[in-house]
Order: C-alpha cells, then structure tokens, then sequence
C-alpha cells in the first residue's frame, strides 16, 4: 500500500466515504459486529473516525480508523531501534510507526501510523498484543488487490462465494488475492443474476478506492448499454467519457426519431449486419434498406462509411447510457 496521497489538503484528508470501505468484514480470525463513525473535529482535530466492533470467538475487539491530517502526515516514520517505557513500546515497521500499549485491567492496544495521515488502532480486554496487531495489519490491503464491482443487479451472491468483500446492494469492494480472478468471479455472478457488471482497481489508499468505484459505475453502465455482460474501467475508450458525462447529470438530446434510433440500434447490436438487423426488427431486408436510405438523406449521412458507423454507434450508446442512468 503506498502512503502519499497527490494534492492533499492540510488537514481533514479523507471522507466517511474514503475511511468506510477500509474496515475490512473479517481479518484473519475476527469478524465485523458493528460499525460506528465519529468527527475527529470534536476532539480538536480536523478529520474523520470510523471504528467496527470485532470478535473471534468469545474475544472481542474494536478496530478504529483515524484521519489525522497533519498530526500525522508532518510526523517522520519511526526508524530508530525500539524503545520501551511504562507499558509502551514504539518501533518501525515497513516504513510506519507502530506503538504497543500494556493498559490496567488487561487492556492491550496496538496503533499504526501511515504516512497519508491515518492511524489504525486495534484495542481489546484479555486479547493478545499479536492477535490485536492482525486485526489492525488486516485494514492492510498491500497483500491483496482491491477491486471495485458495479452491478445492474444485487451483488448478494458475492457473500455466499467465500471471498473478502464489502457490499452494499449493487456495490462491492473485493479483496482478491494470489491466483483470483476478477474477470472469472464477475462473469459467475452474471450467470447468478447480478446484470451487467463493471469491475476496477487502482490500488488500496482511500482515493484510489473511490476513484476505482467511480470507475466501476462506468464500465457497468457501458456494459449495459453495450450488452456485454463485464467491463473494465480502463478499457471504456471514448465510451468512459460519455459515461462519465451522462452520469455528471449532461444530457443526450437525440437527433432520431424513435423508429430510426430503433433501426440504427438494430444494426449496431448486429454488428452492422443488414440481414441480421432485417431479422431482428421482423421486416423484410428490402424494408430495412429503404428505411436506412430514408435515414440517410434526411441526416446527410452514408452508413456504409466506417467513421460514420462508429459515430452513430457512440450515439447509440450514450442514449442507451442516458436512459439507464437517468430513465
């Protein structure tokens, strides 16, 4: 996991959205109960503080993510040898600080400092300091790749197919790992019913987790609109762009009647192919062609020429987006 986010504010750098996302539903043995938010501002500090509740077996514990800005981000990574004091001990570990604290009562708690200005913090009565620090190396995500999953559909299924993943309706969050594969995993949940469904990934820091969702909601829009059931948001072309208006709010005004965006339709879903566009609208191949003549002098355009096919493809497409979207 990097820890440098580009253009950061002074302070306050990430959101609830941001910091969500990051409390992982299970991290070794611990499972997610519980979630809760806090505005960091209430203690003097500028931010955001989302924590789970967790337990493993009859061992409970709780998680917490902090958005220090600042505070942390100024603070060099410990590089020293550890130092131990009063129930406290300090070192470095990877490039972050890590602080270990023996507490009264049994109470142990283990913080990492990350250089983008959060610290993760995993407290528990009668837990050990190495089952606490798993929890809290589990908002880790450097030994998984993050993916972001948009669905047309419920993602449900995803819970029942034993992998790492946050999901909320038709979003999701999944950690994949070693020989996964994304690209396999979204296509079974086509075949379970989750829709159309666009996939991305950016890496695990806050904002490239938003960025990768952003992503995902448009390659699952031009899936859709495309009739291809999975599509990456990197490899959208000009489409992502037309997505990423139609779902800024732009408008596509349509310069086609409904019977010729329904023939031009027609012939981009077949590839252009005028017999299989005949069959698809049940008319006569004669008929098809008359029609697209009609079409062509009344828009002063030749359908035959490859730039203008692709034009009234990308046309298509970003009515079929605006409808999905905004219908």
């Amino acid at each position: 996991m990097t820890t440098t986010q580009p253009n950061a504010p002074a302070a306050g750098l990430f959101t609830l959205g941001d910091l969500k996302p990051l409390l992982p539903s299970k991290a070794g043995n611990w499972r997610q109960q519980a979630f809760g938010v806090k505005n960091t501002e209430d203690d003097g500090v500028a931010g955001t503080w989302v924590s789970g509740d967790y337990s493993a077996g009859k061992k409970k514990a709780k998680l917490t993510i902090t958005d220090l800005g600042d505070v942390a981000r100024t603070q060099t990574p410990w590089t020293g040898p550890p130092v131990e004091s009063g129930g406290t001990k300090t070192y470095g570990e990877s490039g972050r600080t890590v602080r270990e604290e023996d507490k009264r009562g049994g109470k142990r708690e283990v913080t990492i400092v990350l250089g983008n200005g959060l610290a993760i913090g995993a407290s528990g009565s009668n837990v050990e300091m190495a089952e606490l620090k798993q929890l809290a190396t589990g908002v880790d995500l450097s030994r998984a790749t993050l993916w972001a999953v948009r669905a047309r559909g419920s993602l449900a299924h995803l819970e029942r197919l034993g992998v790492d993943a946050l999901v909320d309706g038709d979003t999701a969050l999944v950690a994949m790992r070693g020989d996964d594969d994304p690209w396999a995993l979204t296509r079974d949940l086509v075949r379970r019913g989750a829709g159309a469904i666009g996939i991305d990934s950016r890496g695990g820091e806050p904002w490239q987790v938003r960025d990768a969702l952003a992503g995902a909601q448009r390659a699952c829009l031009v899936a859709a609109a495309t009739g291809t059931s999975v599509r990456h948001g990197s490899e959208l072309g000009a489409l992502g762009g037309v997505a990423r208006d139609v779902l800024a709010g732009d408008r596509v005004e349509p310069r086609f009647s409904d019977s010729e965006a329904h023939l031009v339709e027609s012939l981009v879903a077949t590839g252009w192919s005028k017999s299989a566009a005949a069959r698809r609208m049940r008319i006569s191949r004669q008929r098809l062609y008359e029609r697209l003549a009609a079409l062509a002098a009344r828009h002063r355009l030749d359908p035959d020429l490859p730039q203008t096919r692709v034009e009234l493809s990308l046309e298509i497409w970003a009515l079929s987006m605006a409808e999905l979207a905004h219908g």
